[in-house]
């Protein structure tokens, strides 16, 4: 026994010098030299502390390992589904989560990852509802989760025309509802064309971009690559 506890000490003192060298880490800053800048570092001291990640889960593994667990154990959620048929015979859905009785409650537009759906984006919705109170719906692209292919078009990105319809949708049931958009990884790059190409005209009161990929080219390399003859 005295034996086991001396090992696991051991194990735990490594651990430890291991996360302290390798996890923990003062703030990298990039930004310009200027007197204004100087005066908000100031009044942020915690950007010059050192940064403790949350011992369980400081790499990329660990984070990975247990995104996969807490989705896997995840409670399930009831949806409402609404299938849409787009102007051009495709098929989206408007999958609607925990609600308000409200007319004039908000309503969250998500739009899912990149290959994700209503079932995947549970959690994120559930927080969103929990944090909230507002009505919360997630925009199924054409050919993700279980929909049918019924026109000769696709992107996995999604359409910004089939977010405009499907908005419209939305606006149609609940005309008084402020609308507030989130696009999640692949969903920001949706999110972020649609406000481009409305600009003032867009029907989001705000928008957030969570988890944006800045770079397409580089994430889609190896795929390229791989399709050159």
């Amino acid at each position: 026994m005295m034996q086991l506890m001396s090992i696991m000490l051991l194990l735990s003192v490594a651990w430890f010098i291991h996360y302290q060298r390798h996890a923990v880490h003062r703030p990298r800053l990039v930004y310009a030299d200027t007197p204004l800048n100087q005066q908000l570092l100031q009044l942020l001291p915690r950007l010059q502390r050192p940064y403790k990640p949350t011992p369980w889960a400081y790499n990329t593994h660990l984070q990975l390992i247990w995104l996969i667990l807490k989705d896997k154990f995840a409670p399930t959620m009831q949806y409402h589904r609404e299938m849409l048929r787009m102007a051009d015979g495709g098929t989206t859905a408007l999958d609607w989560g925990p609600t308000n009785d409200n007319p004039s409650t908000p309503t969250i537009v998500v739009l899912h990852t990149i290959g994700g759906s209503p079932h995947s984006m549970r959690s994120f919705v559930r927080y969103l509802y929990e944090t909230t109170g507002w009505r919360v719906v997630v925009c199924t692209r054409r050919g993700h989760d279980d929909l049918p292919f019924t026109a000769p078009r696709y992107n996995t990105m999604g359409h910004v025309d089939d977010l405009r319809e499907q908005i419209t949708h939305i606006q149609q049931q609940f005309p008084h509802s402020p609308l507030y958009g989130v696009g999640v990884s692949a969903g920001s790059a949706l999110l972020v064309r649609y406000l481009g190409e409305e600009q003032e005209n867009a029907a989001f009161t705000a928008g957030v971009a969570y988890c944006p990929r800045l770079r397409f080219t580089s994430c889609f390399q190896p795929c390229f690559t791989l399709l050159q003859p």
